[in-house]
């Protein structure tokens, strides 16, 4: 067996595995096969490729065959049999156009005919591998497109990942073009070699960068869950603090009661309604209850509304919501509750005019939120007072934005003398 069969062998598995990255990405995975009953799936992949390039060569009935073997590997995953047959034949006639598409330009780079390109094993091997490349990098746009919901991909992914390709196809031809040209066997076997180093190197680039993207996207996730318990438990601590004051006032209200009796029997009328203007008096300084019929939303902002009275922060607060806001609760705790903890953080620095102003209203499919809130000066505070109350509202602002993402909006923030501002509109709310 010399390199050249070897090299056959390696592109097949490559070959195997690419087609499992594009069934992975159309369809789930058995909950009932493990992981390694997949890597065992690649290798049985691979052997019925080479078995079909083995006995039908170069034609029309080994494609049929690879997309039979195709098939059959795909009933690993769930999903119905007619979808996973166009699958199995559109990646067999992806990876063979894009190999016709490289042949072509190899005859046209070395100057030679597509017999010659097929018949002599250098230039094949050579169109070979840049072909799977092109249809690593056709698979891997696919599942990125189509998964990136459960990655966390940042900008600089697109430039890597053209310069990864396009590097490693570069440096493939070099490679041959250079061993072609100094006509050494040895040389060619150098260039096979360096040419499947950089070819698995690529796999395993992409592989680890999915990883971390993977685990970025699962502290990411992980971090807005334990922020939305910490919502949820403030949410009980205040209705248990609600409950409190009931019980407090069911307890005192027969005394009242009892007190008012006694000024109407006495016909004490004047002492009587001053009594009750007492009572109606601290009924009102102790309602900080917000009603606006969205139950999830109530909660947080009269919770934030007692937190910042008690801080003697004036909360303002002008809702106009439907009482079914059509917005997940988990959402509405993320954003509305990162970004009012960030308010009152802020206020709780001012020694005057403190205050929090909040503006939400629902309009043709449209929510429209300002939150303004005072703070510390930028012209008296110190350095290292600027930079914690940028901390303060950095920490949940992260959150905030990540969650505006999930839907077509419009943020901004900005921050004048003594004043932050919070302006967002979430667009097409249904």
């Amino acid at each position: 067996m010399n390199i050249y069969y070897f090299a056959d062998i390696l592109t097949v598995i490559f070959e195997a595995f690419m087609i499992f990255i594009f069934l992975e990405t159309l369809f789930e995975e058995r909950s009932i096969f493990p992981k390694w009953v997949y890597i065992i799936g690649v290798g049985i992949l691979s052997g019925l490729l080479l078995l079909s390039n083995a006995v039908f060569s170069f034609n029309l009935l080994n494609a049929f065959a690879m997309a039979l073997s195709v098939f059959i590997v795909s009933l690993m995953y769930k999903g119905s049999a007619a979808l996973k047959l166009i699958a199995s034949i559109t990646s067999i006639l992806f990876i063979g156009v894009i190999e016709i598409i490289v042949m072509f330009f190899i005859t046209l780079i070395f100057n030679i005919t597509a017999e010659e390109a097929v018949q002599i094993p250098e230039y094949r091997i050579l169109g070979i591998m840049v072909s799977k490349l092109a249809a690593l990098a056709g698979f891997t746009t696919l599942r990125v497109k189509l998964k990136g919901h459960e990655f966390d991909m940042g900008t600089s992914y697109w430039p890597l990942f053209l310069c990864l390709f396009a590097n490693s196809i570069v440096a493939v031809f070099l490679l041959f073009k250079m061993s072609y040209e100094l006509k050494d066997t040895p040389m060619n076997n150098l260039a096979i070699i360096c040419s499947f180093g950089l070819l698995f190197t690529t796999i395993f680039a992409l592989y680890l960068y999915e990883h971390l993207a993977k685990q970025s996207y699962v502290i990411t996730k992980n971090n807005m869950l334990e922020v939305q318990l910490r919502e949820q438990v403030k949410h009980y601590d205040n209705i248990m603090m609600t409950q409190g004051q009931v019980k407090k006032i069911r307890h005192d209200l027969e005394n009242h009661l009892h007190a008012i009796k006694a000024y109407v029997e006495k016909d004490e009328g004047e002492s009587c309604l001053k009594y009750i203007e007492n009572l109606i008096g601290g009924i009102s300084k102790s309602d900080t209850y917000i009603d606006t019929g969205n139950t999830v939303l109530d909660a947080i902002l009269t919770l934030k509304k007692s937190v910042a009275e008690q801080k003697n922060i004036r909360f303002n607060a002008n809702i106009c919501i439907p009482k079914n806001l059509p917005m997940p609760h988990d959402d509405e705790c993320v954003i509305f509750g990162n970004a009012l903890d960030n308010a009152i953080e802020a206020c709780d620095k001012v020694k005057e005019n403190r205050y929090i102003n909040v503006s939400v209203k629902y309009d043709r499919d449209k929510l429209i939120c300002k939150i303004t809130n005072s703070c510390v000066n930028k012209n008296t505070q110190s350095k290292v007072t600027t930079k914690q109350d940028e901390k303060n509202h950095g920490i949940g602002t992260d959150n905030i934005m990540k969650a505006l993402e999930k839907y077509k909006s419009i943020s901004k923030v900005t921050r004048t003398d003594d004043e932050y501002t919070l302006f967002f509109i979430i667009m097409d709310l249904i």
